[in-house]
C-alpha cells in the first residue's frame, strides 16, 4: 500500500481478509486516537530524561529527613523520512 492514504482509503484496496481486519481494527478502535502524536519542528524532539532517582529512606521520630537529588539529562531524538517517490527511467537498453 503506498504511503499517504487514510485507513478508510487503504481498506478499499485491501486484498486479503488478513490486511483488512487489521486496518478495520485501527480505523475503528481506540488505539491511534489515545496515541500522542505531535508535529515535529526542526525534525528533532528534545525531552528530560531522568537518569539517576532521588534516594528514599525512612525516619526515626524527632529525626530529619536526609537530602537527596536525581539527576536529569536533556536527552533527544531525531526523525527520518521514510519513504518518497523515486523516479525510473524506462528507457531502451542498449
Amino acid at each position: 500500500m503506498p504511503l499517504g492514504l487514510t485507513l478508510i482509503e487503504a481498506q478499499k484496496d485491501a486484498r486479503r481478509a488478513e490486511q483488512l481486519a487489521v486496518l478495520k481494527t485501527f480505523a475503528e478502535g481506540e488505539l491511534l486516537r489515545r496515541l500522542p502524536i505531535r508535529n515535529l519542528v526542526g525534525g528533532s524532539l528534545s525531552f528530560p530524561a531522568e537518569t539517576k532517582l532521588p534516594r528514599f529512606g525512612f525516619r526515626s521520630v524527632n529525626e530529619g529527613y536526609r537530602q537527596s537529588y536525581g539527576v536529569i539529562n536533556c536527552g533527544s531524538e531525531s526523525g527520518h523520512l521514510f519513504g518518497g517517490d523515486m523516479d525510473v527511467d524506462r528507457g531502451s537498453c542498449c
